[in-house]
């Protein structure tokens, strides 16, 4: 076969492509045998490197085919001017046209097409490869040195697989960065760059294996593995970046153009003897002009390197500068011993206190160290959550209310904490005891015993002690791991030690201080100030939050239930005395005035033996105290009716009736000072009273002494309140009922009366006429009662003399009147003078 110019280009992207291939199986296997999320990475990484070497191929391949072709024409020109005709076949218009030349023709399209897209397909997949490989990291929720971290094994078979495959990638991409000098294989230079950056990160690799290997520290393997999908975006940003660049880039003919997927930031490793050149070619390349021939820029060569020295002087001689923020405290580290770390010291010295806020200065790195510390901010964990070390977040659509019946709040499941079963109710004798075995007994023990679970939300804020930062330091490592063991196990005592009514009856803010004191005792001898604890939640596992409900519900209908009552009370009351506390007024005063007269009954009662002589004489010696036993029975009456105020107003803030706080002290107060009235009077009346009972005791005894008193009593008060129930009875603001009915018992005592007295009036005038004509009036009154009596029966008549007859008559129902008057049986008196 013809080998052309391209011949060797072809076959190292061949080769290349292969070993391209063969270092992305070394690393997957790599990933797969030690569990290793950067080998996993750096396989990935390594598989964006196919699409280059593919690209170099089919265009090499593509200049071979121009080459073969042009060799083919060139031939066919020279026996055609050998046989001297068809020179015109190959002027510009006949074979050597390009119409002619479809290898050269396609070979222009791929570098004007194939070259760009393929370019935007590496690009493409970089960036999603590094995007997905970020979020799974990401997903996870998993930092760097967290315990998360899948563990590594077989790390010394590992270490071997990518040392061979380092070498076999570092020698080709050496090989093809030397290919790439020659102008028309610079095609080669980004594969070979980019098979290089693989290798730096294939070192990097078993640099962190080995520290995992030999010094059990696995966190630089963590931060490669996150590092790499930051690599791979960052390239993916600059191949579209050099695509859109090469759109306006001016093109020179003859020249081959540049590849968008031949990274300048890798170019710069592959060829580290030569990046002044580099950055002088790229700048020329890119604006069309010699930028490097400029004297700007060959002074600027020239400088570079001390420049660069100066800078880099000046940034270790930085180092010697500490900036302490307003929140930090710094202590310096000189060679590992700490200089300043406060507290006093083994013989009870005191030692340099951390470094506060502002600028100090040091010795540069790396002979004292400067470490900060965030003394200032609250730093917060959460504990509660069936993930271990989750953190709640805010969802942007979630519901205004957290319900109990709700799997997860916040986007995260709850941990069902155990809590101390209920107190058992004493065993009721409902028979004989029946002895079972001890193992049986055991068993239903533990079935008979129950358990409960409680779900609890705690936020804990910290902060560290300035003062105690040399504590800290020495005997912590991972501040919130410690912080959210040390409250989870404070949480699950908690919940152990109590019950579940107990948690859900205290206030969450009584909860947490218990839980605050507890982490505070435990945490301040390590530097760590344990400044709140919010209990944020309380409620039981959700399977049982359905009964809670039903028992709010059934809270919320009693409450409903009792407003209603109360709108009928007042309608009742108002519809009886025209307003409730005109109602209550005339109930109290009716209820006190009658248990007056029934303890006053009962007092005669017990008093009936006793002489009544001395009765009265002990009685009349009490009612010199009436003004002080009224005073009492008055107090006594204020003090209940403040207390029944007070009760009333409490219910009604408890079911919100329009009370407030306000009004629930000034009936408290209202009835403090009723009682010290109620008090006050009591102690007069008892100093007054003393003697007089005692006389009564000696003359009547301890028991009729006792009736005769509360007969006074009793008395006294009966008399009161009949008087106040008969003002409240006259009083204007009486209505409703008890108003009409007053009024119409007023009607019907004067209607009595009036009638009573017409009677006594008619009695008067006819006694008087009786005893003027006492016969005359007896034939008056006889004929008016019998006119009364026969003014509405039916009246016969008999035409003939009854004697000796038997007369029948014949009566209808309506005539059936009563007994018929016998006019044959009166007798009267004839002849009687008037006056008789």
């Amino acid at each position: 076969m013809t080998e052309t110019t391209h011949t060797r280009s072809r076959r190292c992207a061949l080769g290349g492509l292969v070993v391209q291939l063969a270092v992305f199986a070394a690393a997957l296997a790599v990933g797969l045998l030690t569990h290793s999320e950067a080998a996993k990475n750096l396989a990935w990484y390594v598989l964006g490197g196919l699409l280059p070497w593919f690209t170099a191929l089919l265009v090499f391949r593509q200049h071979e085919l121009a080459e073969l072709e042009a060799l083919d024409l060139a031939e066919l020109r020279r026996e055609r001017s050998a046989t001297g005709g068809g020179e015109a076949l190959f002027e510009e218009g006949g074979a050597g046209a390009l119409g002619f030349r479809v290898a050269e023709a396609r070979l222009r399209w791929m570098q004007r097409w194939v070259i760009p897209g393929l370019g935007l397909a590496q690009a493409a997949y970089l960036a999603t490869m590094g995007i997905l490989l970020w979020n799974q990291l990401q997903a996870t929720r998993i930092a760097i040195g967290s315990e998360k971290w899948a563990p590594l094994t077989n790390l010394p078979v590992a270490l071997i697989v990518l040392g061979v495959a380092l070498v076999g990638a570092f020698w080709m991409s050496r090989y093809t960065s030397g290919l790439a000098r020659v102008s028309t294989w610079q095609l080669l230079r980004g594969c070979g760059s980019y098979l290089l950056g693989n290798t730096i990160v294939f070192v990097l690799l078993i640099v962190c294996l080995g520290v995992v290997l030999y010094a059990n520290v696995a966190t630089w393997e963590h931060a490669l593995a996150m590092a790499i999908p930051i690599v791979m975006v960052v390239l993916a940003a600059e191949i579209l970046f050099n695509f859109v660049l090469d759109i306006y880039r001016p093109r020179t003919p003859g020249v081959e153009p540049r590849a968008c997927f031949d990274s300048r930031l890798l170019g710069l490793i592959a060829e580290p003897g030569g990046i002044a050149h580099t950055i002088a070619e790229a700048i020329n390349y890119q604006f069309g002009v010699k930028v490097s021939h400029t004297w700007f820029y060959q002074l600027l060569e020239r400088t570079f390197v001390p420049l660069l020295g100066a800078g880099l002087g000046v940034l270790w001689l930085l180092t010697a500068v500490v900036v302490v923020q307003p929140y930090e405290h710094v202590i310096i580290e000189r060679f590992g011993r700490q200089l300043n770390p406060g507290g006093t010291g083994a013989g009870g010295e005191p030692l340099p206190a951390p470094l506060g806020p502002g600028l100090h200065l040091k010795w540069p790195w790396p002979f004292e160290i400067a470490r900060p510390y965030n003394t200032g901010q609250l730093h917060q964990i959460s504990v509660g959550w069936k993930i271990y070390d989750a953190e709640p977040a805010e969802e942007p659509n979630a519901p205004g209310v957290l319900l109990w019946t709700d799997e997860k709040h916040k986007g995260l499941e709850h941990f069902n904490l155990l809590t101390c079963p209920p107190p058992r109710p004493p065993d009721r004798d409902v028979g004989p005891r029946v002895e079972v075995p001890s193992d049986e007994s055991a068993a239903e023990t533990r079935r008979d015993t129950p358990f409960n679970v409680v779900r609890l939300e705690v936020a804990v804020q910290y902060r560290l002690k300035p003062e105690a930062l040399g504590a800290y330091t020495q005997r912590m490592r991972d501040t919130d791991r410690t912080i959210r063991d040390v409250a989870w196990e404070e949480v699950t005592r908690l919940a152990a030690s109590s019950t579940v009514d107990f948690l859900l009856s205290q206030d969450v803010a009584r909860i947490g201080d218990v839980l605050r004191r507890a982490l505070a005792d435990r945490m301040s001898s390590v530097g760590i100030d344990v400044v709140y604890v919010g209990v944020t939640n309380v409620h039981p596992e959700t399977s049982v939050a359905q009964a809670y409900r039903e028992v709010i519900g059934a809270q919320q209908q009693s409450v409903a239930a009792i407003r209603e009552a109360r709108v009928v009370e007042d309608q009742r009351l108002s519809a009886v005395a025209g307003d409730t506390r005109t109602a209550r007024l005339l109930a109290d005063v009716t209820s006190r005035a009658t248990s007056a007269r029934e303890r006053l009954n009962a007092a005669t009662q017990q008093l009936r033996g006793a002489d009544a002589a001395v009765v009265e004489q002990v009685e009349r010696q009490l009612d010199a105290l009436e003004p002080l036993l009224r005073e009492r029975a008055v107090a006594v009456a204020r003090r209940e009716q403040a207390a029944d105020v007070a009760r009333r107003v409490t219910e009604d803030l408890a079911l919100g009736l329009g009370q407030s706080l306000e009004s629930q002290a000034r009936a408290l107060e209202v009835l403090r000072q009723a009682e010290a009235a109620e008090q006050a009077a009591e102690a007069a009346l008892e100093a007054q009273l003393a003697p007089v009972r005692a006389a009564a005791v000696q003359r009547l005894g301890a028991a009729r002494a006792a009736a005769a008193l509360a007969a006074v009593a009793a008395r006294v008060e009966s008399t009161h309140w009949e008087s106040e129930l008969n003002r409240a009875l006259d009083s204007p603001q009486l209505g409703g009922s008890a108003a009409a009915t007053v009024a119409a018992a007023l009607a019907d005592r004067w209607q009595i009366e009036m009638a009573a007295a017409g009677e006594f009036a008619r009695v008067e005038n006819e006694r008087e006429a009786y005893t003027v004509a006492r016969h005359t009036y007896r034939t008056r009154r006889l004929m008016e009662t019998l006119a009364e009596g026969l003014h509405d029966a039916r009246k016969y008549f008999l035409a003939f003399d009854p004697a000796g007859r038997e007369v029948r008559v014949r009566f209808i129902a309506e005539d059936e009147r009563g007994d018929i008057l016998d006019l044959t049986r009166t007798q009267l008196p004839m002849g009687g003078a008037p006056g008789q």
